[in-house]
């Protein structure tokens, strides 16, 4: 359907409703050019910005959209998305945690290292804590089954002193080839 529309209409009217000071209601209609390489996509029941679009397309809200799927701001949301959608990011930084803990020490990207530090101390602070239900958190998030059993065993003598900060980011040469910013993240 979203093909056929967008062949279909090389203009769209838009009709913009507006309250006058009278309490008579004024009715603006505004013509949008549909780019050919564009796609219009049907969302039933959406009004974008104030604006209901025409009889013609069924009175349903049609976005027109390049293949990118944008209809709000990120205001206030605070976690980094790393350029990945959040079962690839979550993905990512599990397996990052993982080879923290197994290593010790990783190189990766300045973004990535400080998006997973929250998440290396999480996991250090359970294994502090050491009860079955914490061994359980681990085990969901890390994919190395020895390796929980090997940081319960050892993180209690080498963080039992300290409260937070287990890890350090050490900035380092921009990477060769995309001058990405370089980092990397080590146990204290």
């Amino acid at each position: 359907m979203a093909t056929s529309l967008a062949t279909a209409f090389s203009r769209l009217e838009v009709s913009q409703t507006s309250a006058r000071s009278n309490g008579t209601r004024q009715s603006v209609k505004h013509t949008v050019a549909i780019r050919p390489k564009l796609t219009v996509q049907r969302f039933e029941g959406l009004r974008m910005g104030g604006l209901e679009f025409g009889s013609a397309c069924e009175s349903a809200a049609l976005a027109v959209t390049n293949g990118v799927k944008v209809f709000a701001m990120r205001h206030r949301c605070k976690k980094p998305r790393l350029g990945r959608p959040a079962d690839q990011r979550k993905a990512l930084l599990r397996g990052l945690t993982t080879e923290v803990l197994r290593n010790g020490r990783i190189t990766t990207t300045k973004a990535r290292a400080k998006a997973l530090r929250p998440y290396v101390d999480k996991m250090i602070g359970l294994a502090k804590g050491g009860s079955l239900a914490q061994r359980r958190q681990a085990m969901a998030f890390l994919y190395d089954k020895q390796l929980v059993h090997a940081i319960f065993e050892e993180v209690p003598e080498r963080y039992g002193e300290r409260n937070g900060g287990y890890c350090r980011v050490l900035r380092t040469l921009n990477r060769r080839g995309d001058n990405a910013p370089m980092a990397i993240i080590e146990l204290v």
